[in-house]
């Protein structure tokens, strides 16, 4: 009896729940934040691509 309705919820939850949250907060962060992946786009890129200092050092790529 408890068995099926964990996997009642747990498959409703799996399901279309959780898509519907997790888009829900990534957009709601996106808009709260500004839309940091966007503007901030062109300074990842090139924190990524800089080289490193010392030659031994470990690139961050």
């Amino acid at each position: 009896m408890l068995s099926m309705i964990i996997d009642n919820i747990s498959s409703f939850m799996y399901s279309k729940l959780l898509v519907i949250i997790l888009i829900g907060a990534g957009v709601y962060f996106t808009i709260r934040t500004s839309f940091p992946q966007v503007r901030l786009f062109h300074s990842a890129c090139k924190a990524v691509m800089e080289k490193p200092d010392d030659e031994d050092a470990v690139s961050f790529f």
